[in-house]
């Protein structure tokens, strides 16, 4: 090669990437959905006092708000 002459530029490959579609370990399956249920997630929590009061279930709301109050109050929050 000549002292003035440029050397042509070689492309470079494109990166690989990984083909692996990605699964959270088994371990973590079981929490993450009854965290996902036991948080409320779901959506079939009353949000307000008047949708628990005309909930089927409304005594068991009712005893469920009834016992939480007296936790607080015991805990001084």
């Amino acid at each position: 090669m000549k002292p003035n002459q440029v050397e042509p530029i070689q492309s470079l490959p494109p990166p690989r990437r990984s083909e692996r579609v990605f699964r959270p370990p088994e371990r973590y399956l079981g929490t993450i959905s009854e965290e996902v249920v036991g948080n409320g997630v779901l959506g079939n929590d009353p949000k307000i006092y008047n949708e628990a009061i005309s909930n089927i279930d409304f005594e068991k709301w009712l005893e469920a708000m009834k016992s939480e109050i007296d936790s607080m109050h015991s805990n001084q929050v």
